[in-house]
């Protein structure tokens, strides 16, 4: 998993240029640009990013695809400040959570003629459409989990996952007395400290009640009258002590590299990680496992949710049709089977030639092992995000608790004042 077979990969797909030589777009000496922004960290999966456009570009004469990359934290307010002013790109990541709003504002185009929405089982995109008509197209679902160092593991004695808290902390336990630190966190990077709550709250409040932060949006109900909310405070706090000296000094590449070196035995994030960390060090012995938030190992399960997250096309392009093209490319044979070749992600694009059933990418063998058996638990349609304004709120309160030494009491009292205040707006 490296530069050289990511382009030896996308070689071959190179070679398939005949397949789609008639669908060259730009006219002889024309030059024609295309515009992609999104929030992609993970150098995996830029490295096959990157070798889609290429491959596109060597397919349509004329054509650039220049990509813009930025922090998940800037993405959205200048994705927004893009539309509002004009400067809109062609294609661009979308959140769930936003889907409804762009339709509205006119910002999203509708992508049921395109030959890629063909390539995703049925239900697969109902979290990104509006009135049977998708508005994005996503590569993978999207799992929030534990990702640790196998070796670090098994240096300190620990032969067993844990599958209770008490077991997860004894486990903590015994890293911080080998002198490892038990759990990476980038707290500098608030997208980071939000998925260390989700990778929490979405098993031990969202499965138990899926319209729980609706209703805290809306108002139905309150942080402090919630023992699950209570609950996941409990837990991210005591976590802080096997956290890293200042996680809130601390990057994301900053954990990734620590982890792949032996140096942090885990982080709490999304099941991406692993490209990261496996950028850092190749060689790096990972897997994953679900968080556990109660003493009950039955519940320790890891939770699938629908994909939240695809390319979205302006409506407004003046190359709409091209950039079409680019998301047929984008989902299509050679792009996939490039994917899971390299990708340590659970692709979801199907239709296609590529082999992605008897994918097992590296690191993520325990997860694949768990939905082959049918040990898993699904989230459904349910969004576990909140909604921009709330969830910078969410960002910001927890940051001050763990930073401040706040009782949970406190925090729950102040996320409720917060959203309070955004719901009067």
């Amino acid at each position: 998993m490296n530069k050289r077979k990511m382009a030896a990969a996308m070689a071959a797909s190179m070679a398939l240029a005949a397949v789609f030589a008639g669908s060259a777009f730009a006219e002889e000496g024309k030059q024609v640009t295309l515009n992609l922004m999104n929030h992609t960290s993970e150098e995996l999966k830029i490295q096959w990013e990157d070798s889609v456009v290429e491959a596109f570009e060597e397919l349509h004469p004329g054509v650039t695809i220049e990509v813009q990359r930025m922090s998940y934290d800037d993405y959205i307010a200048t994705l927004q400040t893009k539309f509002a002013s004009g400067d809109a790109p062609d294609i661009y990541a979308l959140e769930n959570s936003y889907v409804e709003k762009y339709v509205a504002n006119g910002y999203a185009a509708g992508l049921n003629d395109t030959e890629a929405v063909n390539h995703y089982e049925d239900g697969v995109l109902d979290m990104l459409t509006v009135d049977g008509e998708a508005y994005a197209l996503p590569y993978s679902t999207q799992i929030m989990e534990v990702t640790y160092n196998k070796d670090v593991f098994e240096q300190c004695g620990i032969t067993e996952v844990p599958q209770t808290l008490e077991e997860f902390y004894a486990v903590c336990e015994t890293l911080q007395e080998a002198g490892i630190t038990p759990i990476g966190g980038a707290y500098s990077e608030t997208w980071c400290l939000m998925a260390d709550l989700q990778a929490d709250y979405i098993g031990s409040v969202l499965m138990k009640d899926g319209d729980s932060i609706v209703n805290l949006q809306n108002r139905e109900t309150t942080f402090a009258e919630s023992e699950d909310w209570a609950a996941v405070l409990e837990r991210i706090q005591t976590r802080l002590s096997y956290v890293n000296s200042d996680p809130f000094g601390t990057s994301w590449d900053d954990v990734c590299t620590d982890l792949a070196n032996g140096e942090t035995a885990m982080t709490l994030n999304g099941h991406w990680t692993a490209n990261n960390v496996l950028a850092m060090n190749e060689e790096a012995n990972l897997s994953t496992f679900p968080l556990p938030t109660t003493d009950n190992a039955e519940d320790a399960k890891y939770v699938v949710q629908s994909p939240s997250e695809g390319y979205a096309l302006n409506p407004e392009s003046a190359n709409l049709d091209l950039a079409k093209e680019f998301l047929d490319y984008y989902t299509s044979t050679e792009s996939v089977q490039a994917f899971v070749d390299n990708i340590s992600e659970i692709c979801i694009v199907v239709g296609t030639d590529a082999d992605t059933e008897s994918a097992s990418p590296v690191g993520l063998e325990d997860i694949v092992t768990a939905i082959a058996e049918g040990n898993t638990v699904s989230l459904g349609a349910v969004d576990h995000n909140f909604e921009n304004e709330y969830r910078d709120a969410v960002q910001t309160v927890v940051s001050d608790f763990l930073l401040n030494g706040y009782s949970v009491e406190e925090c729950l009292a102040n996320l409720d004042a917060e959203f309070d205040r955004i719901a009067a707006d």
